[in-house]
């Protein structure tokens, strides 16, 4: 019997075995048959835990590498002072080259913790994954090489667990995201970030909303901000308007998600039809939007609900997860009240 997600955590190990990337935590046959799970885990995440301590104490001066067997000989050499009767200011090159290797060490030695932090986050969230529609295609080589580079410099818990979804994300469908998208990862500030989510958090059918009288709405410069930023498009044009109507003539029920939530719209007249009125989130908007764990914000969803009522439409709002065949099921339903 298969584990969840079992199937996408090989083809993660396969794509990280041919580069080279994160070795050491390299799980051996015991892992894929399931057979250890939580001890290996615990394991893994001790042993990182014992590996940043040390790190530390060598940056911070309370060891030295020669604690730890990795001491290059260049000390024992004889200082340059007694290699001339001369007397005057000298370099001693021996221990500035030893001081530069420690450095060296140092310095790989956290980024592969680092990487390798980014590596266990990629599992969890491979865990929560279905095994439907694994792609055959194979991890782009640059893309890879340059997620360990990138992941390999993020030092906090909050960042590396996002990396590690990126990787998952990427693996289990290659292309999923670009090099554009990393690179606006690494150079993304807290401010910018926060903003980002904000909008994600009111996005709905992949649309951050213009009502200015939804409680909440962004502020035009805000909105003018993710725009530079290439998270949404169309703020200087006025934004789009959606329109939504009947395909067949009939009553109409259009289903529409935000996030964690799903709402139902519906209006009993087939002639009538309703609008919403945003920006669109971009290619890259819609790349950080599916790295984030975003919560929608309900009573905003409620006034946008409210918003479509006065055109006539009744408005459900549910919790819902997604089949592995691509449906959805939701629970928790409430009606949106005018």
């Amino acid at each position: 019997m298969e584990l969840p997600g079992e199937k996408l955590m090989i083809k993660l190990w396969e794509t990280l075995s041919e580069k080279g990337i994160g070795a050491w935590l390299r799980p051996g046959q015991q892992r894929r048959e399931g057979l250890v799970g939580l001890e290996m885990k615990r394991a893994e995440l001790l042993t990182l835990a014992q590996a940043a301590r040390e790190v530390e104490e060598i940056s911070s001066g309370a060891k030295s590498i020669s604690d730890f067997d990795l001491k290059l000989k260049f000390s024992s050499a004889k200082p340059l002072t007694q290699l001339t009767d001369r007397v005057e200011p000298t370099i001693n090159v021996a221990r500035l080259i030893e001081q530069s290797s420690t450095g060296t060490v140092f310095d790989s030695v956290r980024k592969e913790i680092n990487v390798a932090k980014s590596i266990l986050h990629a599992e969890e969230k491979i865990q929560s994954e279905s095994d439907a529609d694994i792609g055959d295609d194979k991890v782009n080589e640059d893309w890879i090489y340059r997620w360990r580079d990138y992941a390999g410099d993020v030092n906090s818990d909050e960042m590396q667990r996002l990396w590690g979804r990126l990787l998952a994300g990427e693996v289990k469908e290659p292309g999923t995201y670009s090099l554009r998208c990393m690179e606006f990862l690494r150079s993304l500030e807290q401010s910018e970030a926060k903003l980002i989510e904000i909008a994600c958090e009111r996005t709905v059918d992949g649309i951050v909303l213009m009502e200015p009288s939804l409680d909440g709405y962004l502020s035009f410069s805000q909105l003018l901000e993710l725009d530079t930023l290439g998270v949404i498009s169309g703020v200087s044009g006025g934004g789009v308007q959606r329109t939504l109507a009947s395909k067949d003539g009939k009553p109409w029920t259009r289903l529409m998600l935000a996030n964690d939530r799903c709402l139902f719209v519906k209006h009993p007249n087939h002639s009538a039809t309703a609008r919403m009125s945003g920006y669109v989130l971009t290619k890259l908007g819609c790349q950080m939007q599916s790295l984030g764990n975003f919560k929608s914000d309900i009573d905003y969803l409620k006034d946008f609900g409210r918003l479509l009522i006065k055109q006539g439409c009744s408005v459900t709002i549910a919790e819902f997860i997604r089949n592995a065949d691509g449906g959805i099921r939701y629970h928790n339903a409430i009606s949106v009240e005018e």
